[in-house]
């Protein structure tokens, strides 16, 4: 009988044990996350103290066999609650731990033969020649110095790629290396491609980003984060061109943020190159950094962290926590998923928010009303985020961003704006701009064979989004772009395809200045070249609805362009001509015949 009780104190004793073991490891976690408000962390510490007291009172206590099984009860319920609540702290601790480390960007460099060609392994080039452009911003000679000592190859110097594909067609070089991004901006201009070449085989180059420090509080400093939305599925670190470019400027002050939306084809001046200017888009081909520092230069403001998203993250993100309600201007057929969203409030999944922030085709002001969508489904996701809804949704939400995305913001940063937002629970007011220009056709730094549609900036447009970003830095509060209130909301319905015959007339809401229809989507280049109005008819290859790529190199919108530019071609070209002379830094354009009188020049 006396060991019998012997065994009972015992194991009444390891229970209470346990209990204050939970206790403190469960304190520890939570110090070492730093995202509990301290008043908070000291609520929860008391509750503890008093829970464990209650527990010795119940275990702990001689001849009470009732109160020693209400303690066995409570102390079980309590394991396995920490238990769980654990499992949440580890996964949030686990995923603070990657924020602020080193971010790499992986380039994928191809080596491609001629289709026909007996080439069938890497060691077949032995003793044959390889063409390659050089390019300081990207990693082609150590790809070059990791290829040849592989294999005994003559490297071949090639200004531009358009020759050096000439030259593998008529096979006076064995192979060409070019990195993928790259090569997939030919094959939007020149389909042809996956005929005539095969890849052979592939260099992988990984380097570091040089991370910017910064010295903000982010939770008394105005800040601004760059929001990079890569043009891929799947890795997040390989390269590829900035397809999404949002600046998101923070006030933790006065609650105010602004999204300023800059668009892809926005013709601008990559940090540290010569020669002809870009799409910014094209400033994701040499890394984030590349990014951040040309939308820096072209809006004279400080950029202070990033986040590089893709396709895969937005999608992830968006289901994890059960859609977000987004605010359309327009009711309007996706050519991206075929779906119909109405004006007002849709409640959107994964797939339907991704459609709806890539579609351009269907909306009145293109490309402009495309970023307005994008900092739509932002708004959303960040109304979504701080609201009491995400608590249920907490573990999936981490679980779906690991490993999605790259950024600089290190885990105190983070933790700091979970603790403030806890801590004051306040409401945003949140205001977008979009950057305006005019569209036109010019030759880009990253493709120079032939001229790209690009969008040209408007200088005012540039001067106002810097004043703005600057206003919210001095603590004034700006109209807010979105009603708080979002009622009668709507779900998107999946509709037919709309028919592929060019006219878009069914949907009132596009623009009749937008000359792109589905049927010019899969027009080549060279198919249009004779058509005077060719410079005028921008193609997409990227939103065919069985296309998951982004934007064809030509997919630009003309909604911008002035009467002299939708009348007359010749006119256009002529200032496009001009463009390329003003600067004492823009190249002549390659001479290829009487193509000089078309803007949109032939092969």
């Amino acid at each position: 009988m006396f060991k019998r009780k012997n065994k009972k104190r015992k194991l009444n004793k390891i229970f209470f044990g346990i209990n204050i073991l939970l206790s403190i490891i469960f304190l520890v976690f939570i110090f070492l996350i730093n995202a509990i408000p301290t008043k908070y962390l000291v609520l929860i510490t008391i509750c503890l103290i008093i829970w464990n007291i209650i527990i010795a009172f119940l275990l702990l206590s001689k001849e009470k066999k009732k109160r020693n099984k209400v303690g066995y009860i409570l102390s079980s319920l309590f394991i396995i609650i920490i238990g769980i609540i654990g499992y949440y702290l580890n996964t949030t601790y686990s995923l603070l731990n990657l924020l602020g480390k080193d971010n790499y960007r992986t380039e994928t460099f191809l080596i491609l033969v001629k289709n026909e060609s007996n080439y069938e392994k890497l060691d077949d080039l032995n003793d044959e020649n390889i063409g390659y452009v050089p390019n300081e911003m990207t990693s082609i000679n150590k790809a070059l110095d990791k290829l040849n000592k592989q294999i005994n190859i003559e490297n071949v110097e090639y200004e531009e790629y358009s020759s050096a594909f000439g030259d593998l067609t008529n096979e006076e070089i064995s192979s060409i290396l070019i990195e993928e991004s790259n090569y997939n901006i030919y094959l939007e201009e020149h389909p042809e491609y996956n005929d005539l070449f095969r890849i052979l085989d592939k260099i992988i180059i990984k380097t570091k980003i040089n991370n910017k420090n910064s010295n903000i509080n982010v939770t008394e400093d105005t800040f601004t984060v760059l929001i990079s939305g890569i043009d891929t599925y799947g890795e997040i670190d390989a390269v590829g061109r900035s397809d999404v470019n949002m600046l998101v400027t923070v006030n933790p002050k006065t609650k105010q943020i602004l999204l300023t939306s800059i668009p892809r084809d926005y013709y601008v001046r990559l940090t540290g190159t010569t020669g002809y200017k870009d799409k910014l888009t094209h400033s994701g081909i040499y890394g984030i950094e590349m990014t951040q520092s040309t939308i820096e230069d072209l809006l004279d403001i400080n950029i202070d962290y990033y986040f590089r998203v893709n396709f895969t993250t937005l999608e992830n993100v968006i289901d994890s926590i059960d859609g977000v309600d987004v605010y359309s201007q327009y009711s309007f057929v996706s050519y991206i998923g075929n779906y119909q969203f109405y004006e007002g409030y849709n409640h959107m999944n994964g797939e339907q928010a991704l459609g709806f922030a890539r579609e351009r085709k269907s909306l009145p002001n293109g490309d402009t009303s495309r970023a307005e969508n994008q900092q739509a489904v932002i708004d959303g996701i960040i109304r979504k985020l701080t609201s009491s809804t995400i608590i249920s949704k907490y573990n999936s939400l981490l679980n779906s961003i690991k490993n999605t995305f790259q950024t600089n913001m290190s885990d105190s940063d983070v933790t700091n704006l979970i603790k403030m937002q806890l801590e004051d629970n306040a409401k945003w007011n949140i205001t977008s701009y979009v950057l305006e220009g005019t569209g036109a056709y010019n030759y880009t730094y990253s493709y120079q064979g032939q001229e790209l549609y690009v969008m040209e900036p408007d200088t005012d447009s540039i001067s106002t989004a810097h004043d703005m970003i600057n206003a919210v830095a001095d603590g004034e509060k700006l109209e807010s772009s979105y009603d708080e209130d979002a009622s009668n909301i709507k779900n998107p319905d999946k509709v037919t395809p709309p028919s592929n015959n060019g006219n878009n007339n069914s949907n009132n809401n596009t623009n009749n200045n937008d000359t792109s229809t589905d049927n010019e989507d899969t027009t080549n280049d060279e198919e249009t070249n004779n058509d005077p109005l060719a410079p005028l008819l921008p193609t997409d290859d990227n939103d065919n609805t069985n296309d998951n790529t982004n934007d064809n190199e030509d997919g630009g919108d003309n909604n911008n362009q002035n009467n002299d530019e939708e009348n007359s071609s010749g006119d256009n070209n002529n200032n496009n001509n001009d463009q390329n002379n003003s600067s004492g830094n823009e190249p002549t354009p390659p001479n290829n015949g009487d193509n000089q009188n078309n803007s949109s020049s032939q092969n």
